[in-house]
């Protein structure tokens, strides 16, 4: 590891250095212009690019969907709200940029329409998906995911190559009639912790995974099933002693807590793979067409859309809920690295679907309201 440390900083930062960073490895991006408000500048050309290659937008309109997205998302949540039972959530059309609530009804409809949204009409409820997710989690098994797709109006069971004796749930699947449906892909569902950087087992450096977010206290925050098989943590940037493991959530949920006793200095940034850093001011939840980004050593900044909340999935080690579907490409390593969309802390590495993008996140709000402790 000595060849590598004059690259590296000593200080821990909310998401790892990349090692021996290049732009064609982290995708480093050259799209010119300002950026939208709350983005470093280093993340809002990045992200500006990956939004305009996944959607097919000219760079201006990129940014100018990324400026958008914090105002489109509040309006969502206020018609969800003020709506009620007769809507069934919201989701952002990234590529029209408009927000898109789901309605039952044809006043709902109306409503959401005059206040400047797109209005879906859907077939089922928010309580009927609710009620499909819940009897198809019972049923899942190791390898297989349970997740709600709002902007489908549907509950999605995820089945892997890796499955065995998914008959039952299956079966179940198919008692929901469109409410639900079955994808079967390859691989299998895995956590992402392996050899890795910049946080490191203190006993043995054999295992590591990425930092999430520094917060209030003198701690962090990762993912929890790296602290719950790690006692104590290096920096891995310089293997000086961090501090142990005084947190972990896993399975059930999937974050975790450290405390910081090695003294070392701390920040609200995360850690981007262009020579910069994003300035983390907050945290916020996640909904279906945001656009996200995340830093973890062994990826780098990678950035893509949230397609799918409440997603259950059914690791070997034990089923995780809650989570977050995102078209994130992540790898062994990047475990409890951060997910935010620009200064907006969303998220913690969790895990992936082998030989894909597809990959999960535990909701960082979650883990901070658990600990008592806050971004900054």
């Amino acid at each position: 590891m000595s060849r590598w440390r004059t690259k590296l900083t000593v200080t821990i930062a909310a998401a790892a250095s990349v090692l021996l960073a290049t732009p064609a490895a982290t995708g480093q991006a050259g799209a010119e212009g300002a950026g939208p408000a709350g983005f470093a500048p280093e993340l809002a050309g990045l992200a500006t690019e990956a939004l305009a290659a996944e959607q097919g937008l000219r760079p201006e309109v990129a940014r100018a969907r990324l400026a958008a997205q914090a105002g489109i998302t509040a309006l969502g949540e206020r018609l969800v709200g003020e709506l009620g039972s007769a809507a069934a959530g919201f989701w952002l059309d990234q590529s029209s940029g408009t927000v898109v609530v789901n309605v039952t009804d044809a006043r709902a409809a109306g409503t959401v329409t005059a206040a400047g949204a797109r209005a879906k009409l859907v077939a089922h409820t928010d309580a009927e998906l609710a009620a499909a997710h819940r009897e198809l989690t019972a049923a899942s098994v190791p390898n297989t995911a349970v997740a709600t797709d709002v902007a489908a109006n549907q509950i999605v069971v995820t089945i892997t190559a890796a499955a065995r004796d998914t008959e039952r749930l299956v079966a179940a699947a198919k008692e929901f009639g469109t409410a639900v449906r079955v994808e079967h892909v390859g691989g299998e569902l895995t956590t992402t912790i392996k050899g890795g950087h910049p946080i490191a087992r203190a006993d043995t450096t054999q295992d590591w995974c990425s930092l999430g977010f520094n917060t209030t206290g003198g701690y962090a925050v990762t993912a929890g099933h790296c602290t719950a098989g790690i006692p104590t943590w290096l920096n891995g940037n310089n293997n000086k002693y961090f501090g142990p493991s005084v947190g972990a959530n896993f399975p059930g949920d999937d974050y975790g807590l450290i405390f910081n006793d090695g003294n070392l200095t701390q920040d609200g940034d995360v850690v981007l793979y262009t020579g910069g850093a994003q300035d983390i001011t907050g945290a916020a939840n996640n909904f279906v067409g945001q656009f996200v980004c995340k830093s973890g050593w062994r990826t780098g900044t990678t950035c893509a859309t949230i397609n799918a909340v409440n997603v259950t999935v059914n690791y070997p080690q034990g089923a995780v809920f809650g989570l977050v579907q995102a078209g994130l490409c992540v790898q062994g390593g990047d475990s409890g690295g951060a997910v935010f969309d620009g200064g907006t802390a969303k998220g913690l590495v969790s895990g992936m679907q082998g030989g894909t993008c597809t990959s999960f996140y535990q909701p960082v709000v979650e883990a901070l309201q658990a600990y008592g402790v806050w971004v900054f």
